[in-house]
């Protein structure tokens, strides 16, 4: 019998991925109706609930560790589209805004993926699909900055103004939700447990050969992705890394540089270990440093401008909002994996 839950959260979930594919062209093409966008990251958390709830017992560490990251990353986005639909303001969009914004996409863009690899496992998504899910929010500033340099100074493309054609740079990630929410309908009267033959994947025995055999882990994937965007970063004040060398988080302190060159080659070291748990310790160590970094300087600002502590934090790291864009987001991901996720094994 078919679960009248199940099929609300299913095509909610097909609804939101289809709300997903136009969202991002909503505020140049109708910026009246830019309030739509909220419905999104809402209908999609439907999709994230029946995820966890069908598969949870099953998806091992590596869906565990993208439904946290996926609510979180979802749960900004819709903080920043409320706040942006309500206020639009110029300090809304740089600060209020800004800070979810960045910390949602990167929560999105690795939950996603590490839910996709997941779901593809167990036999739930097509290849395609998860390609789809996994890839798709990556996907956006590569095709933003594509279309940034095929419109030019005029802002239009042949036939389709720029902001129609910004929008389309959503529909991978929308038809990723799309596809997983048809197939949650599709398989709404199966059982929890026993064989998922809608697609003929094994979900048991999927799960089973994860279990019994070795057990993958996101810690380190993640990490070895933060530290390959940390090292960058560093390296980018003794190299010229010509657009990258450019960022705003570049060349504001030797100290500041060097430590995002040191947790990079860290991170990077510990992937390599194929250390699961050491992992997991990094994660916790250098998440809550960078959670750190990102606002618990904000304090000092109402110190007295000769504190001692004030002139060695402001002074010698020269930290300022737009810090908080990268180190923000940064720690609440390794947090997240760090403390919410266990490490069943290694890859």
């Amino acid at each position: 019998m078919t679960d009248a839950r199940r099929v609300r959260h299913a095509v909610l979930t097909m609804l939101g991925g289809l709300v997903w594919t136009v969202v991002l062209g909503v505020d140049d093409v109708a910026p009246g109706y830019v309030g739509v966008a909220v419905l999104a990251p809402a209908l999609v958390g439907f999709g994230v609930l029946e995820v966890h709830d069908r598969y949870g017992d099953r998806y091992g560490t590596t869906g565990r560790g993208g439904v946290i990251l996926t609510a979180l990353g979802l749960g900004a986005l819709l903080v920043a589209v409320v706040v942006y639909a309500v206020l639009r303001t110029g300090l809304a969009l740089y600060l209020l805004v800004g800070l979810p914004l960045v910390v949602g996409a990167v929560a999105l863009g690795v939950g996603s993926a590490l839910l996709a690899v997941a779901l593809r496992r167990l036999g739930v998504l097509s290849l395609p699909a998860a390609l789809l899910l996994g890839l798709g929010v990556p996907f956006v500033p590569v095709a933003g900055a594509a279309l940034a340099a095929a419109v030019g100074p005029t802002g239009y493309v042949p036939l389709f103004p720029g902001g129609v054609a910004t929008g389309f740079s959503g529909v991978p990630y929308g038809l990723g939700w799309a596809a997983l929410g048809y197939r949650l309908l599709e398989t709404a009267d199966a059982p929890r447990t026993g064989r998922d033959d809608a697609m003929g994947g094994d979900v048991t025995g999927a799960s089973n050969r994860e279990a019994t055999g070795r057990p993958r882990s996101p810690h380190r994937p993640v990490v070895a992705l933060v530290g390959v965007a940390l090292t960058l970063l560093g390296a980018a004040r003794f190299l010229p890394l010509g657009p990258l060398s450019g960022t705003p988080w570049v060349n504001q302190s030797l100290a500041l540089d060097v430590f995002h060159l040191a947790t990079g080659v860290a991170g990077l070291a510990v992937a390599g270990t194929r250390d699961g748990r050491l992992a997991g310790r990094y994660a916790r160590l250098v998440g809550a440093s960078y959670l750190l970094l990102g606002v618990g300087w904000l304090p000092l600002l109402a110190l007295r401008s000769a504190d001692p502590i004030r002139r060695l934090v402001l002074g010698a790291l020269r930290l300022n909002l737009p810090d908080a864009l990268l180190h923000l987001p940064v720690g609440l991901v390794l947090v997240a994996l760090g403390f919410l996720v266990d490490v069943e094994g290694d890859a």
